[in-house]
């Protein structure tokens, strides 16, 4: 039986889709003030579905998907920034550019705005999420190896280690190194010279 893996590209595109879709609805309800008339209502109802796919294949046509959320970035942001104002300008295209008998697709460009900021902050609060998750993670199997010390060998450590280090003395900068240093190298190489 294969293992449920929370992290997988099915999840990711389930996640990215809600993403998607849920801040346009949001976007709805904030410019109507939770009373969206009927003809809006016909409308969202409508362009949901097309929303969230055209999201998604702007997101796949600009490589988003080849993001690794565990490591996501200032660049990434960016990108994922780009990548939904682009898709976002073109709806405001739409917007100006149809005549009448397209209303419906002719989106409000307050719901537009209201949609591409939320759908942005959606994106990059799941994504920093996942990666606050992994750097947990990290800590967590870090500081649960801190009972198994490594032995370490310097190279190049210099006259401040050779005056303030003794042999089997443990290092107390970081909780990460948690390594005990056997020898010096520098100090080898003098003794011999």
């Amino acid at each position: 039986m294969r293992r449920y893996d929370p992290y997988s590209t099915t999840n990711r595109l389930l996640l990215d889709g809600f993403f998607a879709a849920a801040p346009f609805y949001l976007a709805y309800l904030l410019r109507y003030e939770g009373n969206i008339p009927s003809s809006a209502a016909h409308q969202l109802r409508m362009l949901i579905l097309p929303i969230l796919v055209g999201r998604l294949a702007s997101g796949f046509l600009l490589g988003m998907h080849r993001t690794q959320w565990r490591y996501f970035g200032i660049s990434d942001a960016i990108r994922l920034t780009k990548t939904n104002l682009a898709f976002s300008a073109f709806l405001t295209v739409l917007r100006f550019g149809l005549p009448d008998p397209w209303g419906l697709l002719r989106i409000p460009v307050s719901v537009i705005a209201i949609d591409l900021i939320l759908s942005v902050q959606g994106a990059a609060a799941i994504r920093l999420l996942r990666r606050y998750l992994y750097e947990h993670e990290a800590h967590e199997a870090a500081t649960n190896e801190s009972q198994q010390k490594r032995r370490l060998l310097l190279i190049g450590a210099g006259l401040l280690w050779r005056r303030k280090w003794r042999p089997g003395q443990e290092l107390n900068s970081s909780v990460s190194w948690m390594m005990i240093p056997v020898r010096l190298v520098h100090t080898l190489l003098e003794s011999r010279f």
